[in-house]
């Protein structure tokens, strides 16, 4: 009878064969069946030593062994563990009909002489089945080298592959398998009823639901391409027309249950300066794509009578608009308020005609209207209390800071507030001991604008005598003393000192101005100097 022991045995576990019965220490199993006996206890002290009896036989006398691990007397094998440091086996190997079993520290199979090959083989036929092989980062369960065309799993270095070489299947017995990248498949999926499939099944198109409404929708495969759940709400519809019998609310709550208005309903009754309109016609004529002559009818086809509207347009001119059915502009003019001799109202005959071809009036006809054409007129005269123009601008003009509206006989004018022409020029000198004279360049002021010169005034903070200058340089970066120019200058004998006297008034935009210290009698260690000027 083969017996196996566990693989991983705890201390105390027991394990029984027929009437044998072995217990595991912690290091080794041994028996405990023999005579029925009880666990072996710690060994007791030694007794008196005995009279020493008769002396027996001698027997033959030939080579034996005294003792094996310590055990004397007749050994019996089976339930033994042994301890080698070594065995060393013929030429027919070991044949156990038992299992083999190891046990200590590591538990390891290692190639005695080193290197980073270990393999268990089992040899037959022909070929060599490696059932476990290792070889550097790889461990191979199963056929090595594929030597036998066999089964084998290889598992590569750590958290990176497991392969697996099987002829039909790989069962993973009462396992979950769980790929974090997917699955592939080289030859599809063979299902428990027998059925394959190679690929994945197309996702089928339904409606999930349509307002509400879920199941078999009748009619409704797809709504704009869409399938599944489709809410409305976040769509953009594209479609010919809507119709909308209860109305439109828009998003601001306002409501609307008509078209927005396109304008004054007209039929082109003639393209011919000369003819006059009918009741809700109107004349446009046009001389290469300028409007030439537009008459309007006070009476439009919708019956809309406009004789005030059309009277205060000949009055004060403004805007004319008209477009097709569709809203496209056909043309547009603007009479300006001041060409009142370009419009004319017929109160007897209730017409409105406008000649835009003198003056500021402007005219244009993007696409020819011809006779029996339905053309809508927006008309919007001009407001009298606006700027009718301002260098070409009209309507509301604000004028900004800095700017100011005085009357010169009767007439408006914009003109420049005298405030915001005047700057002043500062600079600052100190030093340490009395200010040396010359030129002072470390500070200069550039002129924004065109200036006048109105004003120098200087300060100093020692009496006796400083004269200061102003010098006007040019407007590069080379030295400012070169080609400069003296604007003016100023001698004071106190500590303050102001002058409207100058050389020279004019300093272009651009130019820089430098104080020169001319003279320092006071021995100042400060001195101001301010230049005031105004635009020119």
């Amino acid at each position: 009878m083969s017996l196996n022991f566990p693989a991983s045995p705890k201390r105390g576990d027991t394990i029984t064969a027929g009437s044998r019965k072995w217990k595991f220490t912690g290091t080794a199993w041994i028996r405990v069946d023999r005579a029925n006996q009880g666990d072996r206890g710690f060994p007791g002290a030694t007794g008196a030593t005995g009279a020493t009896g008769p002396a027996g036989a001698t027997g033959p006398v030939g080579e034996f062994v005294a003792s094996i691990n310590g055990l004397t007397g007749g050994i019996t094998t089976d339930g033994l563990t042994f301890a080698f440091a070594g065995i060393s086996v013929g030429a027919f190997g070991i044949t156990t009909d038992g299992a083999i079993s190891f046990s200590g520290t590591t538990g390891t199979i290692q190639n005695p002489g080193g290197g980073n090959d270990a393999k268990i083989d089992i040899s037959a036929a022909g070929f060599v089945l490696g059932r476990f092989h290792r070889l550097n980062g790889t461990s191979t369960i199963g056929d090595v080298n594929n030597q036998s065309n066999g089964t084998r799993v290889e598992v590569g270095v750590k958290n990176q592959t497991v392969d697996v070489y099987a002829d039909t299947k790989l069962h993973l017995h009462g396992g979950v398998l769980f790929p974090e990248s997917g699955i592939s498949l080289g030859v599809g999926l063979t299902f428990p009823d027998g059925s394959f499939q190679s690929s994945a099944h197309a996702p089928h198109e339904f409606v999930a639901s349509f307002n509400g409404a879920t199941g078999a929708i009748e009619g409704v495969n797809s709504f704009n391409g869409l399938t599944g759940a489709v809410t409305t709400t976040d769509l953009t519809l594209q479609v010919v027309g809507i119709s909308a019998s209860g109305g439109i609310t828009f998003a601001d709550g306002s409501f609307q249950n008509t078209a927005a208005e396109r304008g004054y309903q007209y039929t082109v009754g003639s393209t011919t300066l000369t003819d006059n309109p009918s009741s809700g016609e109107c004349v446009i004529d046009d001389i290469f794509g300028v409007v030439h002559t537009l008459k309007l009818s006070g009476t439009d086809e919708d019956g809309n009578v406009l004789d005030d509207l059309m009277e205060y347009f000949a009055d004060v001119g403004g805007n004319i608009k008209y477009s097709s059915l569709d809203g496209k502009t056909v043309g547009q003019l603007h009479s300006d308020y001041l060409d009142y001799n370009n419009r004319s109202w017929d109160g007897t005959g209730k017409i409105l005609s406008i000649t835009p071809l003198s003056g500021t009036d402007l005219a244009f006809i993007l696409e020819e209207p011809s006779v029996g054409d339905t053309v809508y007129f927006t008309i919007e005269p001009n407001d009298v209390n606006m700027v009718s123009s301002l260098g070409g601008f009209t309507g509301a003009i604000r004028a900004s800071d800095g700017l100011q509206v005085v009357e010169v006989a009767a007439i408006p004018f914009f003109q420049q507030d005298p405030a915001y022409t005047k700057n002043i020029a500062t600079f600052t000198i100190s030093a340490s001991s009395a200010i040396a004279t010359g030129k002072k360049t470390d500070s200069l002021h550039r002129f924004p604008y065109d200036a006048t010169l109105t004003n120098i005034d200087v300060k100093v903070n020692g009496s006796g005598g400083f004269t200061a200058g102003a010098i006007i340089a040019g407007s590069d970066f080379g030295n400012p003393t070169t080609s400069s120019l003296t604007g003016g200058t100023l001698g004071i004998e106190g500590i303050t000192g102001s002058s409207t006297v100058f050389n020279n008034t004019s300093v272009t935009a651009g130019n820089f101005m430098f104080f020169d210290v001319i003279s320092n009698d006071s021995g100042s260690t400060q001195a101001q100097m301010f230049v005031s000027y105004e635009r020119r």
